[in-house]
């Protein structure tokens, strides 16, 4: 069945991505997403704002996104 997602934000965020990005390309991104997510917990520093742009930058390269799709999810 389908997972609920609360909040009308979050379903219109979830809405859009699945109609920009291939499955493919949303695999991708939420493994980069997870390996980023766990560097950061481990960092705990100041170095979490870098890692965080770093891994949009990463997802934008990897799932071959021009700037203006970036910018609608940064």
């Amino acid at each position: 069945g389908a997972i609920p997602i609360r909040g009308k934000r979050n379903q219109q965020n979830y809405l859009q991505a699945s109609r920009t990005f291939t499955t493919n390309q949303l695999e991708q991104i939420i493994a980069i997403i997870c390996d980023f997510d766990g560097q950061v917990r481990r960092q705990r520093t100041e170095v979490e704002r870098i890692l965080i742009e770093f891994s949009l930058l990463k997802i934008g390269a990897k799932s071959q996104l021009n700037h203006a799709d970036m910018n609608r999810y940064v």
